[in-house]
């Protein structure tokens, strides 16, 4: 199965720590890492680095690698539903102290879309309970109904948080019968082929549980300038990551990131250093990407180019540019990489 092609779809954007997870559930299957990795051209040395990153090709490999392996449909729900509140990292914890129903949807939806940015979500009102539905922010081919999945076990592991009863409507078929899928997840109730993917969560009758243990209370009264855990550090790496990905003009600095997450600047800078990264060398290392496919896939002028990416003029992005590839723009550009 092809790989996405596009400007952005080598950038890296899902944590390393995902992927590793996903191994780690596989092996639960019967289905060793090897195979998988040597045909989705990772290894394991990528993925023992909590601050590294990967793109939507290389996890589409993966998945593709995996869906050859085991013909189950439910797979990707079930690993889905692993991604808890301490899989996505311990900030997620904080969430579910805000005794606000609609509020914790919201944080759940924020929190999915730093630590999971492949697929975008939008909350609503529908009728007495609240709708979460996936939008796609990238073009997933045949992946669509894998990653979809994904995404519904995991909402369907942090919405268990709050109610006990849900309901998820999936816009791709099935082969299983309906009772196959609610024994993976009593109380739950799945309709396919409808016309959007989307789960609806009914408002609790009672207070929303703290399932997750102490450990939710240290993190809600924590700020977030006190000496992070790993699991801290790698999801602020993410959100800065993302942040840069979504600002990658002329405004893109430390202080603007650090403005964003509502922190100073020096302590962004502290728990970056942390993890073993600065903010230059990941807005860098994400220039370099963009450049590399703008260069290699598109015609966009080069002025046009060096304006996208936050660079004063060409020249600056031609220095920049040679200093991270030996070689200049237009030499890309004529020649390829």
């Amino acid at each position: 199965m092809a790989s996405p092609r596009g400007v952005s779809y080598d950038v890296p954007v899902i944590s390393a720590a995902y992927a590793r997870r996903f191994l780690d559930f596989m092996e639960s299957r019967g289905v060793g890492s090897r195979a998988l990795l040597d045909g989705s051209q990772l290894s394991e040395q990528m993925l023992g680095q909590p601050e590294r990153f990967l793109s939507i090709n290389q996890l589409h490999r993966l998945f593709d690698e995996a869906q050859s392996a085991i013909q189950d449909e439910r797979m990707p729900f079930q690993f889905g539903q692993r991604l808890d509140l301490e899989a996505h990292g311990l900030l997620g914890f904080a969430f579910i102290r805000h005794e606000g129903y609609q509020e914790l949807v919201s944080r759940i939806v924020q929190y999915l879309r730093v630590c999971l940015p492949i697929m975008d979500m939008e909350v609503s009102r529908r009728g007495p309970g609240l709708s979460i539905r996936l939008v796609d922010n990238w073009h997933l081919g045949e992946q669509r109904s894998f990653i979809s999945r994904i995404y519904m076990g995991s909402i369907h592991t942090l919405a268990s948080l709050a109610c006990d009863h849900l309901e998820f409507e999936l816009d791709s078929g099935t082969a299983l019968p309906i009772d196959d899928w609610e024994a993976i997840s009593p109380g739950t109730r799945f309709r396919f082929g409808a016309e959007q993917c989307r789960a609806i969560l009914p408002l609790p009758s009672g207070p929303i549980r703290s399932d997750a243990g102490g450990m939710a209370s240290v993190m809600a009264e924590s700020p977030l300038d006190d000496e992070p855990t790993q699991g801290r550090v790698v999801d602020l790496v993410g959100q800065v990551r993302e942040h840069i990905m979504t600002n990658l003009g002329r405004e893109c600095t430390l202080d603007r990131a650090a403005q964003s997450l509502k922190m100073s600047a020096r302590a962004l800078r502290h728990h970056l250093k942390l993890a073993g990264v600065s903010f230059r060398s990941m807005r860098n290392d994400i220039r370099f990407h963009y450049a590399t496919r703008y260069l290699t896939e598109t015609s966009v002028p080069l002025e046009v180019i060096a304006n996208k990416l936050g660079f004063s003029d060409q020249a600056s992005f031609t220095r920049a540019y040679r200093s991270w590839k030996g070689r200049t723009p237009g030499e890309v550009r004529r020649h390829g990489e």
